[in-house]
């Protein structure tokens, strides 16, 4: 799927990568919060994210719902123990910016949120998805999110 944008930042082309070597055999995996993190939406977001962001308040509070901080709007919070399930990855390339990988999970309870991104959950800037061999440590940041026990520890 291709589209450009004229006055955000050139074309745009998504690929699917979650059929793909090494990630589909990890699609449908689950991790429990390690912490408590908000749910929230940018502005001209299609999706909405789970993790930190330098608009949210520093500490999480249920009177922040529904506010809106900088662009960013707070939607809910996933509490700790919360299980997210690794739904798919999506690279997406932007002529002038680059190319992005986003990482999608769902987080149970809050299927009204549907795909979230899940990016600041992870180490994608020093172990990003595309150049992982799976034998290498886990997408999210430990502090962030562990393997559910039933799953196994499947990145060893």
């Amino acid at each position: 799927m291709l589209c450009c944008s004229v006055f955000f930042i050139g074309c745009q082309e998504r690929t699917d990568l979650s059929v793909k070597r090494p990630y589909a055999h990890v699609i449908g995996k689950q991790f429990v919060l390690q912490r408590d993190y908000y749910i929230f939406k940018v502005d001209g977001a299609t999706h909405p994210y789970i993790g930190e962001y330098f608009y949210l308040p520093k500490f999480i509070d249920e009177k922040y719902i529904g506010s809106k901080n900088g662009d960013a709007y707070i939607l809910g919070i996933a509490k700790k123990g919360t299980v997210i399930k690794i739904k798919k990855f999506i690279e997406e390339y932007i002529t002038l910016a680059g190319t992005f990988d986003y990482l999608y999970v769902s987080i149970d309870g809050y299927s009204d949120f549907g795909d979230v991104n899940a990016n600041s959950l992870s180490n994608s800037l020093n172990n990003p998805p595309t150049t992982k061999t799976w034998s290498d440590p886990p997408i999210f940041d430990p502090k962030a999110a562990l393997p559910l026990t039933s799953d196994g520890i499947w990145w060893k």
